[in-house]
């Protein structure tokens, strides 16, 4: 009967010795797991990171190319929404003024999970000399949803820095004069280089 304890005894040791080594196997795996997912949450942050960036470069690029073409893309208070979800930034109408429209599979950044859209806004009514550009770069994977903003004031360059703030509307009769540097257009009431 004694033998008959010890076998019993043996059973229970190599069944306890599994349980732990079992434990430790689950463990290292959940482990893993965790850090894969923290690599791939990284990545993609790395990723639509650089999509917010170039979208931001891509509107210096538009604003360099004229103002007044560049002024028409947004607005004041709350400014204007564009979808920008090509590979190559450009600006896509949405269906709405409202974030929601720029989003949904269809509004992907072509062969990727992001999306991503700009809030164009006129900081400054009288001399609309400042537009600040919001860009957000967004997706959504398992672990819920994720942004990536960008926030970037652009000033007409083409205007003088000393002007920058002061009033650009003029008068050829005696009215307000422009800035240093500035002459007042007659037709377009507004003063230019």
């Amino acid at each position: 009967m004694v033998k008959i304890n010890i076998y019993g005894q043996a059973l229970f040791e190599v069944v306890i010795a599994l349980g732990v080594a079992l434990l430790i196997i689950v463990a290292v795996i959940s482990a893993s797991v965790n850090s894969i997912k923290n690599s791939d949450s990284s990545k993609n942050v790395n990723v639509a990171t650089r999509y917010s960036q170039e979208a931001t470069e891509w509107l210096r690029g538009q604003r360099d190319l004229g103002w007044a073409t560049f002024l028409t893309q947004a607005s004041l208070s709350p400014g204007k929404i564009w979808c920008m979800n090509g590979l190559t930034p450009s600006l896509t109408v949405p269906t709405s003024q409202n974030v929601t429209s720029c989003q949904g599979s269809t509004k992907v950044i072509s062969g990727t999970i992001f999306n991503r859209y700009v809030t164009l806004t006129i900081l400054d009514e009288t001399t609309q000399n400042i537009i600040q550009a919001d860009v957000v770069t967004y997706w959504t994977d398992t672990q819920g949803a994720h942004f990536a903003p960008s926030s970037t004031k652009f000033t007409n360059w083409v205007v003088p820095p000393a002007c920058l703030g002061k009033n650009t509307a003029c008068s050829t009769t005696g009215g307000t004069p422009c800035c240093s540097g500035l002459t007042c257009n007659s037709s377009s009431k507004k003063c230019q280089q």
